[in-house]
């Protein structure tokens, strides 16, 4: 009976990534590596997780598990994007070590690295627990409503006021002085068709810095995802 369940599981993973365009190279049990499309990989994992919660409740795993009072299970991911002419073995030993690194931080996390053709790397994390923060990402991520349009000019301030951006995160209420920041830093006409986007961006930048005791580490997590969207994802670019 358990391996019926893992076959049939690991023949739901397979499809589910080739209809993303990927390619799975190993599958057993709940280990699973594959390549897969870069502008995808993260809406590619939320659907991979979405069938691993439905075969627990389709196959009463929780049932099971209750009895001896056991958490519902999770997944956690590691993930390299690279670039395609990288060494595929250093990419593969990184997306492991990654792994590794999602799950002693506390499980149902994706840890990833973005290393792009010049050799320039970054590197952030989703936490899976908070589902309405990575929700927010994903929304990011697909550019919902923005017309496909980034601003360029954002991340590199995200840096550029590091210092000063960590002291408002830091204030008991720093909603207000954050608008205050975006206004006076983004206040020209070359902006004003994009006061939605940039209100997006303050928004994901107060979910992460309510969670995080670590204020700059809210920035760089929005720097990065940021610098992945730029890459993989917007087509027209305003600075």
């Amino acid at each position: 009976m358990i391996s019926k369940v893992l076959m049939g599981y690991s023949k739901g993973l397979t499809e589910i990534v080739m209809e993303s365009g990927g390619q799975v190279i190993y599958s057993g049990g709940d280990d699973l590596l594959f390549f897969a499309p870069a502008d995808c990989v993260f809406e590619l994992i939320c659907k991979i997780d979405s069938f691993f919660q439905k075969q627990l409740d389709d196959n009463k795993v929780m049932e099971k598990l209750s009895v001896y009072h056991l958490p519902r299970p999770s997944l956690s991911f590691g993930v390299s994007i690279s670039y395609h002419k990288h060494p595929m073995a250093e990419s593969i030993a990184l997306a492991d070590s990654l792994l590794w690194k999602a799950k002693e931080a506390g499980r149902n996390r994706i840890a990833w690295n973005l290393r792009k053709h010049s050799g320039q790397t970054v590197a952030s994390e989703f936490d899976k627990h908070h589902a309405a923060i990575f929700e927010e990402a994903l929304k990011l991520i697909r550019l919902d409503g923005q017309d496909e349009v980034f601003l360029h000019s954002f991340p590199h301030y995200l840096l550029l006021h590091r210092e000063m951006l960590t002291h408002i995160l830091s204030e008991q209420k720093p909603e207000a002085k954050l608008a205050n920041y975006v206004k006076s830093t983004f206040e020209d006409e070359s902006h004003e068709p994009h006061v939605d986007l940039l209100a997006r961006y303050q928004k994901y930048l107060l979910m992460l810095a309510k969670e995080e005791t670590d204020k700059e580490c809210a920035i760089n997590k929005l720097h990065t995802l940021l610098r992945y969207i730029e890459l993989f994802k917007a087509k027209k670019i305003t600075t």
